[in-house]
């Protein structure tokens, strides 16, 4: 199951990296999310984050298009994307994101053989 995260980026970051939380305990909402390195939370403690594994994404984000990566299933409470922003800007920023986690469908039938010895029990059952 592979997690899918879409994002807007305005102006293409230098370098990224995505990241999710990994201490146990529940977070507190940071006072102010846009600025939650300006408060003592535990989001600031590197030691909390760990890199996503097996990131699939583009080549270069592109600035104002829509960029999707994906990655290995993680059971988080926050996902972070880290970005350095590039040589003579002064920044770069992200205006959405969505993150989804791929499911399987349930099935609506099955079959079933129940075996004693490897030899056959019964017929075979439809469960629908």
């Amino acid at each position: 199951m592979l997690p899918s995260t879409k994002t807007t980026v305005l102006v293409h970051p230098k370098s990224y990296v995505i990241e999710y939380y990994v201490e146990k305990d529940v977070p507190t909402v940071p006072k102010n999310p846009s600025f939650v390195a300006s408060e003592d939370h535990v989001f600031n403690d590197d030691n909390n984050w760990k890199q996503v594994t097996n990131l699939k994404a583009p080549d270069q984000v592109r600035a104002g298009e829509m960029t999707h990566f994906s990655f290995d299933k993680v059971n988080t409470y926050a996902v972070r994307i880290r970005m350095v922003r590039p040589d003579g800007k002064w920044g770069t920023s992200i205006t959405e994101i969505q993150i989804f986690s791929k499911q399987v469908v349930a099935a609506k039938k099955a079959q079933a053989q129940i075996q004693v010895d490897g030899k056959r029990f019964c017929q075979t059952l439809t469960l629908a």
